[in-house]
């Protein structure tokens, strides 16, 4: 009759497939341990490289927003050289108006003195036709009004009374309108100064003006850049985000292969609780049964025992020596009846439990390899112990 395996084998067994599952196990949570912290690593990474692109699209946008700012000022600043080239191009207007005025009283001015000559040849003819010959030096050139008016009285203070009268209003006339145009004169030249410095003021705002637009062209150009810079960022922040996302659904999938394994590794482990208690049952009943061969060993001991004492009756009383063989015969064939059905119910039970254990070792295995849990083979050599020594002698005992 044999066996699988020895009794004492089985919780060395069971101890290799609960310590091969246990390796497999923490091999597939370390291996799965070791990718959920490289993909948090990288999500960690991920993010960072987000916040680092999110901070520097806040700083371009900050400085976007200060460029904005100054580009603001500088339109506002060519409002105003704009409304000041206006009020300068209506001063311009105003000093053409006064330009036109005074070439009007330049020609007025030219019109009185040849009214001032013609009333001058008049006064010396009527001198001449009302009174006598008088020898009048010739007057000077008319170069300014003052001599022009020194000699217009000294004609006329050789006229007569009417002519006196007339002549004194004419140079009263005279005078006052000489007064009238020196004062439009200097107006005239204040206009022409003043001109001068708003022109002087015009070129002043027009460099300022053309240095403005300088400026601005440089600022719309570094605003453009800027404006590259920004879209170029928010591509990248855009790539960012969907190999974030990407990331994220390979961290999910991790998790979510983790939680699958440890749902597994559950199953895995009530099965291992399962397989611990039936193999404790097995060691219960294994002791039972040596138990069991121990009380059949004392009752051995006991029949041996009693044969010795037989054979001593049967060696003192000879004479009797049929009855005593037909004795111990009859008691040694029921004590071999009764041993050796007990014998065979414990084998039986034994043979059944043994192949119990087998197939549940056997199921062990195979969900082992399965699970690729173990990668040492078990040894299935039967070895020569004690119960089987037990069982030839009794085998040998009923021969």
């Amino acid at each position: 009759m044999s066996y699988p395996t020895s009794m004492t084998h089985i919780p060395m067994l069971a101890s290799i497939y609960a310590n091969g599952d246990n390796n497999n196990n923490n091999n597939n949570n370390n291996n799965d341990n070791d990718n959920k912290d490289e993909k948090q690593k990288l999500a960690i990474k991920a993010a960072q490289e987000f916040m680092l692109m999110v901070s520097e699209n806040d700083k371009l946008n900050r400085e976007n927003e200060i460029l904005q700012t100054g580009l603001e000022d500088l339109k506002a600043q060519l409002v105003e050289v704009g409304e000041e080239l206006q009020s300068a191009h209506r001063h311009s207007r105003n000093d053409s108006v006064l330009a036109m005025e005074k070439q009007q009283l330049q020609m007025e001015n030219e019109a009185l003195e040849t009214q001032i000559k013609m009333l001058q040849e008049r006064v010396d003819d009527l001198a001449a036709v009302e009174q006598e010959p008088v020898v009048n030096p010739t007057p000077p050139p008319m170069h300014h009004h003052h001599t022009q008016s020194n000699s217009l009285l000294n004609a006329v203070s050789n006229n007569d009374k009417a002519t006196t009268k007339q002549g004194v209003l004419f140079c009263f006339f005279f005078e006052t309108q000489n007064k009238l145009l020196e004062k439009v004169l200097q107006k005239l030249d204040d206009e022409a100064r003043h001109k001068e410095q708003v022109q002087h003021e015009i070129n002043a705002w027009r460099k300022k003006y053309e240095e403005l637009q300088q400026k601005t062209v440089t600022h719309e150009t570094a605003i453009a850049m800027l404006s590259g810079e920004l879209r170029r960022v928010h591509q990248d922040q855009e790539e960012l985000e969907q190999a974030f996302e990407a990331d994220l659904q390979d961290v999910e999938e991790v998790h979510n292969v983790t939680a699958e394994a440890q749902e597994e590794n559950v199953v895995l482990m009530e099965q291992m609780k399962g397989i611990t208690l039936e193999k404790s049952k097995a060691e219960q009943q294994a002791a039972l049964f040596e138990e069991k061969l121990k009380h059949q060993q004392s009752v051995i001991d006991a029949l041996n025992l009693q044969k010795d004492q037989l054979a001593f009756v049967f060696f003192f009383f000879h004479k009797n020596i049929c009855i005593c063989i037909y004795i111990y015969v009859h008691i040694s064939y029921v004590c071999q009846m009764k041993t050796s059905t007990q014998l065979e119910e414990m084998q039986s039970t034994k043979l059944a439990k043994d192949d119990e254990m087998f197939l549940l070792l056997r199921d062990l295995h195979t969900s082992a390899d399965r699970n690729k849990a173990s990668d040492h083979a078990p040894d299935m050599s039967r070895s020569f112990t004690e119960d089987d020594a037990l069982q030839i002698s009794l085998r040998q005992f009923r021969k």
